[in-house]
């Protein structure tokens, strides 16, 4: 008879922050880097809510690092209220 197989995780599990859900103010993009001058993702419209996960100092300011995004997304940080009303 085999043995008994111990099964381990291929890796270590990280805990998955809970987004501050905050009110987009002004139309603006959702950008790849936290830089003005990168790739928009999503344009997003005044009265969107996005899952803010983190935060980010660029030269430009504060950007938040936003949930939901397949790659890193982020917003300016005077572009959303947090948290929403």
């Amino acid at each position: 008879m085999p043995a008994p197989r111990t099964l381990t995780p291929a890796a270590t599990p990280t805990a998955t922050p809970i987004p501050e859900i905050c009110l987009v103010v002004e139309q603006t993009w959702v950008r790849n880097r936290p830089t003005e001058d990168t790739i928009g993702l999503e344009l997003l419209a005044a009265g969107a809510r996005v899952g803010v996960i983190g935060e980010v100092q660029s030269e430009e300011g504060v950007w938040y690092l936003l949930a939901g995004y397949v790659e890193p997304a982020y917003i300016q940080a005077g572009k959303v209220q947090c948290p929403a009303p």
